[in-house]
């Protein structure tokens, strides 16, 4: 009887343990806002004879508390690899960031075609736009593409169940302490385990995260070549197109122009005209009574 009344404790004390656990996930503050590193750096790494593009600190600065993953891929052209490859890998660090992977295509005498090689950096979020500027000016750039992930619910939704899972941690180990059987050292150690196990995932997915936000992916797909590539000439029917476009377009903003000025106009126009109705009204009468006047003073022939 006494063990009996001794497992119900125990049960109710777990499903104590559940229900506040549940309800500390209410108490978590989701959008605690977090904030920015901030980092300094050479500009001018890796740019001999050249000047650095940008002097901002990032894009960061203007999504600040948000958790934000910032991918770019960039391809470019070179026509000198040899200088070109080195000044990049510099200008990342430079930038505070490290080469992630590298592979490297034709470096051999006996390759055909021309050299190329695939750089994925992890540059800080803070100096991604300023490293993206000065990158542009090594090279032909062909294409730049930038993606941004917002994971700002996600983070501290983890986080709110992480925090949760810590205080069930510590409940269980007040209830083993407690425990004077095997069998229930056995299912609270299970539930332990489990609880431990969750906490080990949640926190390296969060490690993941802040990673992934403080450290933007870059990926540069550099190509050697004799000559840059060029945009295509415009024909002669995208060339009438495109003026026919800018005419519209000059004509629709005149127009524009004309409504706005128009009403602004409208306050003296309407004053202008009064008086000028006013000034029609008073020589028309004025003439009315002239002509009233000589038409008395002439005499009456019978």
């Amino acid at each position: 009887m006494i063990y009996m009344v001794k497992k119900s404790l125990l049960l109710l004390l777990s499903f104590l343990v559940l229900l506040g656990g549940c309800s500390a996930i209410s108490r978590e503050p989701l959008n605690a806002p977090g904030a920015a590193p901030s980092y300094s750096y050479d500009k001018n790494g890796g740019m001999t004879g050249e000047q650095s593009a940008s002097d901002s600190t990032g894009t960061p600065s203007a999504a600040a508390g948000r958790k934000l993953i910032y991918t770019v891929a960039v391809t470019m052209e070179t026509l000198k690899y040899e200088e070109t490859l080195p000044a990049i890998k510099s200008r990342c660090t430079a930038a505070g960031g490290y080469v992630e992977s590298a592979s490297e295509t034709g470096v051999n005498l006996n390759s055909t075609g021309k050299r190329s090689s695939t750089l994925t950096m992890r540059i800080p979020a803070a100096n991604l736009d300023a490293f993206l500027n000065d990158v542009a000016l090594m090279g032909n750039v062909i294409s730049n593409n930038k993606s941004t992930q917002d994971i700002t619910d996600t983070y501290y939704d983890t986080d709110a169940h992480l925090k949760t899972l810590k205080l069930q941690e510590e409940r269980y180990l007040a209830l083993l302490e407690k425990a004077d059987t095997m069998e229930d050292i056995i299912t609270i150690e299970q539930a332990l385990s489990n609880v431990r196990y969750q906490i080990e995932s949640l926190t390296g997915q969060l490690n993941r995260f802040d990673s992934q936000v403080e450290y933007s992916t870059v990926t540069v797909y550099l190509q050697e070549v004799g000559e840059t590539t060029l945009p295509e000439p415009e024909t002669f029917w995208q060339r009438i197109g495109n003026a026919f476009t800018v005419s519209i377009k000059a004509l629709w903003k005149f127009a524009k122009w004309c409504v706005v000025a128009l009403v602004a106009m409208f306050p003296f126009l309407a004053v202008a005209g009064l008086i000028l109705w006013l000034v029609l009204w008073l020589v028309h009468r004025r003439k009315v009574r002239r002509i009233k006047n000589n038409s008395d003073n002439q005499p009456i022939v019978k």
